[in-house]
């Protein structure tokens, strides 16, 4: 008895389409072939098909060039064709013949397209509902949900853990919230408390909307928006099950690293470090690269899409970007690329009195500030386009604005923070998010 041991499928470009029948019956069994190779090289097999001409290929008197290459390709597998019936070849027939799931996608996303549509309203809607009382709640996670009820109304097995947290705990228009003493004496900041029910599409929105971001960026922007018991916990496991994120895992290098020598931190876009993402898909709009450049001091990244990697395109882009948004640097740090020794750029470096620093030959990691957030910004990339490479351009903003709101491990803060002082207003918030240096962790985490 014959079981399943894989199945495998192809999309036909538009010229395969064109090919005859027997060209692409053909076709598909030298793909199988190919991908099955550790199967079927040195062993004796049978390919079964249910077109018949397909036994007699080989015996063609008229043979096409691309089947003359096919056929060549197919000896070193030496498959065995077998014709059978397309009623006795049910399983391949049946798969072919699938048809798309009929389900409706999910509308309330923050991915790119819908984080700055026009005709969408809030992201965050849902955090924002007035009332928890329609969903089915679990008690051991949805104890603050009591605090709406009368205090004779209160479970006994939730009363004395009810009374010892009423004080931080608010209810306005029946919805929970949070208090957060604010340490400078001011009035205390409100969290809203989220049910067990919507905390999973809340972390997916958070997660997906910038750039798949870590649990160190979610938990950071969640904590001061909103509030549940063991929220820290619940961002970890959830992150860990993005199929997004597991299929562009990276996997951990062994690196030796030399003994750390803290370098001097320079004052606010002091120095720039810049660098080029080459060699990417060419897009609808012609572009193929990606100038990047981030302030060392508050990490602060930029970007812009290029048809050409030249030295006028880079002094164009310090000058627009940099200079005339930032100031003149003190030095810029970049490679020993070609484009980046021109004489166009050392004449235009002189006449704004910058320093251009270059890295030792072969050592990358002398800028590895930029080459760090090269490396964020083209996966980030990776999980906005889903597949459609030559659009990457269109999502270049969208990777920019996850990278700045992101809170680094260095500093503590994110990009955002540093430049302007006060955390980013996310579509949807109610209110200014909280913020508060000197309370790192929740005591009830």
């Amino acid at each position: 008895m014959r079981k399943p041991v894989a199945s495998i499928s192809k999309n036909l470009s538009n010229a395969e389409r064109n090919y005859h029948t027997q060209e692409r019956e053909l076709l598909a069994i030298l793909f199988a072939c190919r991908n099955w190779r550790c199967f079927v090289e040195g062993s004796a097999y049978e390919v079964f098909t249910d077109y018949r001409p397909l036994q007699y290929y080989k015996s063609s008197s008229k043979v096409s060039p691309r089947l003359v290459r096919w056929i060549q390709d197919l000896e070193m597998y030496q498959p065995t064709l077998v014709y059978k019936k397309g009623v006795d070849n049910i399983v391949p027939d049946l798969l072919s013949r699938r048809e798309d799931p009929d389900c409706e996608p999910d509308l309330l996303s923050m991915e790119p397209e819908f984080l700055f549509g026009m005709s969408t309203t809030t992201i965050l809607n849902k955090v924002m509902q007035p009332s928890d009382t329609s969903l089915l709640t679990d008690p051991c996670q949805d104890w603050p949900i009591f605090f709406k009820k009368q205090k004779q109304d209160w479970p006994d097995k939730w009363r004395a853990q009810l009374e010892k947290e009423e004080v931080n705990f608010e209810v306005i228009d029946n919805t929970v919230w949070r208090l957060n003493p604010n340490p400078t004496g001011r009035e205390a900041s409100k969290l809203k408390f989220i049910a067990f029910a919507r905390r999973a599409d809340l972390i997916e929105d958070f997660h997906r909307g910038f750039g798949h971001s870590g649990q160190l960026t979610v938990y950071h922007l969640m904590k001061q928006r909103v509030w549940w018991p063991s929220m820290r916990k619940d961002i970890n496991y959830w992150l860990k099950t993005c199929p997004e994120c597991q299929l562009h895992s990276r996997t951990k290098k062994q690196v030796h690293h030399a003994p750390m020598k803290p370098l001097e931190v320079p004052a606010l876009f002091a120095r720039w470090h810049i660098d080029f993402i080459d060699e990417l898909p060419t897009t609808s709009n012609g572009n193929r690269w990606i100038l990047m450049a981030v302030d060392y001091a508050t990490n602060w990244p930029i970007a812009r899409a290029l048809k050409s990697a030249t030295a006028d395109k880079i002094v164009k882009f310090i000058y627009e970007e940099i200079v005339m948004k930032f100031g003149c640097p003190v030095e810029i740090v970049s490679d020993r690329g070609a484009n980046l020794l021109s004489k166009i750029l050392k004449q235009y470096m002189h006449k704004i009195r910058s320093k251009h620093m270059f890295t030792s030959a072969f050592h990358p990691r002398t800028n590895s500030k930029c080459e760090r957030l090269n490396q964020t910004f083209k996966h980030m990339l990776t999980k906005y386009v889903k597949g459609l490479i030559h659009s990457w351009d269109d999502y270049i903003d969208s990777a920019l604005f996850s990278c700045r709101i992101r809170k680094h491990a260095t500093t503590g803060y994110s990009p955002f923070y540093l430049v302007y002082g006060q955390e980013p207003v996310l579509p949807g918030d109610s209110r200014r998010p909280f913020m508060d240096p000197l309370t790192e962790e929740d005591p009830l985490q």
